[in-house]
């Protein structure tokens, strides 16, 4: 799965990838430590997910990239508008479950140049 999405969405070593989900969710836990691993590219990992923080912390530590589950995408839609959120430096976003009422708001609001949805995901299949 790491190595796919490594791949399949062109992250590199020159990429900094950030976390916010807890390691036990195959979110971070594979899909975001799988890609660093993989990689060799840098990570950023937040303690809690935090939508107020989001975009200052991508600002603060360069990042380039993401994974999200949908619901992610849906909080940091509900945040009032701030500077960080035109600053950033996130050309890539990827996870499951970005409802498609909400993607081209999403993309458009924040940005963000290529989103990676991945379909029929389960941890109980998963690998490095």
């Amino acid at each position: 799965m790491a190595m796919g999405a490594c791949k399949s969405f062109d992250i590199t070593g020159d990429d900094v990838i950030y976390i916010t989900m807890p390691m036990y969710h195959s979110a971070a836990g594979i899909m975001g430590i799988g890609t660093v691993i993989v990689s060799g590219t840098t990570a950023v990992i937040r303690k809690k997910f935090s939508a107020s923080n989001f975009w200052k912390d991508c600002v603060k530590y360069n990042c380039t990239a993401s994974q999200y589950i949908g619901e992610i995408c849906r909080y940091l839609l509900a945040q009032k508008p701030c500077e960080e959120e035109k600053k950033h430096k996130v050309r890539l976003m990827w996870g499951n479950g970005l409802r498609a009422e909400i993607w081209n708001e999403f993309v458009s609001r924040f940005g963000i140049t290529r989103i990676g949805e991945l379909y029929g995901s389960t941890e109980g299949n998963s690998n490095i």
